[in-house]
């Protein structure tokens, strides 16, 4: 999870440190892991328990999530216990491990679904839940950072037209993977144009495997990809269309 790149940041915006420090030896990808442990116990994702370490007098800077460049999250110090995080570390190293056990086996039924899917032209039925607020998304979505329409997010001096947020999906535990990586529309503020249009989310397909008592299958979810602004069939707006 740790590699989850922020969507709302262009590849312009990015440090090449940022983008190749896949192991996360550097000083600054630990700093910015301890950023992002905060950000998901302040949504709800983590549970209120979990320990942070920030300090203040960090010599490092965080430049990977948009959240922290704009002073979304606080630092803060903490004296955690050593033994604490032995022991949650031994945890996640336990989970890993449980996770590469299954790793061949869920490969394989993803590229067998993947045959399937090309032969076959259909796509899987995409399974309804009760979760969340929307009941046609598995899962429940947690937004990390959002960026206001009207604003250039990168050199080129062009203007998004929609509000969009950076979210985590976390899916029920019965999947795996557990979460998705996502960029969403800010449901808050779904207009663009004036009122003349709507804002929506266009979505890229997801394999994931789901575990039905026992009985591996592979199914296909809709992932948020990016948000687009949408003309509605009326007035003038339509006729630039062409």
């Amino acid at each position: 999870m740790n590699s989850f790149t922020d969507l709302t940041l262009d590849d312009s915006q990015k440090a090449p440190e940022e983008k190749n420090d896949i192991d996360c030896t550097s000083e600054q990808c630990k700093l910015c892991k301890e950023y992002l442990k905060k950000k998901l116990k302040d949504v709800g994702m983590l549970p209120a328990s979990t320990v942070t370490s920030i300090t203040a007098n960090s010599t490092e800077q965080c430049n990977k999530y948009n959240f922290v460049r704009k002073g979304e999250i606080e630092k803060n110090s903490s004296d955690e216990d050593e033994d604490d995080d032995s022991s949650s570390s031994s945890k996640e190293i336990r989970e890993i491990e449980k996770l590469k056990d299954k790793k061949d086996k869920i490969l394989k039924k993803i590229e067998d679904h993947k045959h399937h899917l090309r032969r076959s032209r259909r796509q899987a039925a995409l399974p309804g839940t009760d979760m969340g607020v929307d009941a046609s998304v598995v899962g429940r979505r947690f937004k990390l950072s959002c960026d206001n329409k009207g604003v250039a997010t990168d050199g080129s001096g062009l203007l998004t037209l929609c509000s969009r947020c950076w979210a985590w999906r976390e899916l029920p535990d019965n999947y795996y993977p557990r979460y998705m990586n996502e960029l969403v529309c800010d449901d808050s503020d779904g207009s663009c144009l004036s009122g003349y249009a709507t804002c929506g989310i266009s979505h890229r397909s997801a394999y994931v495997v789901r575990n039905d008592s026992g009985i591996l299958n592979v199914i296909t979810l809709q992932s948020g990809s990016f948000c687009e602004c949408r003309v509605k069939v009326r007035r003038h707006f339509k006729n630039l269309n062409a």
